[in-house]
């Protein structure tokens, strides 16, 4: 029997950070992430409604939305979890977004950018 001790530590979904307390490794972010994202998803533009903000904010909390190595470039988990789509702010991979809807993953990545913007600055 092989045992594997050799565990990576769990990293913020964010900014990379390696987490330590259960509550951070379970949400995926560090407090301070965590309450950026929150921050950032209320200057998501006033075009989504009050639901798709709603959707977009539970996709962060579940860690469903996640970035990519390209720039402003995440993938979202749907939400019944059979298909992760590419999307960014301009642009959505989902059935929604291939017909030029703006849907809630494009929200969660606005207010994912504007929270990686922000931290850059």
């Amino acid at each position: 029997m092989f045992l594997c001790t050799d565990r990576q530590p769990a990293r913020c979904l964010r900014c990379g950070h390696t987490l330590r307390a259960a509550a951070s490794v379970a949400a995926g972010y560090g407090p301070a992430c965590k309450g950026r994202i929150r921050a950032a998803a209320a200057v998501v533009p006033g075009d989504f409604t009050e639901k798709q903000r709603e959707q977009a904010a539970q996709l962060t909390a579940d860690a469903a939305i996640v970035p990519t190595s390209r720039p402003a470039t995440f993938h979202a988990v749907s939400s019944d979890g059979s298909t992760v789509y590419v999307v960014g702010a301009d642009f959505c991979g989902c059935r929604a977004g291939q017909h030029g809807i703006r849907s809630y993953y494009r929200a969660a990545a606005m207010a994912l950018n504007i929270s990686v913007t922000r931290k850059a600055a």
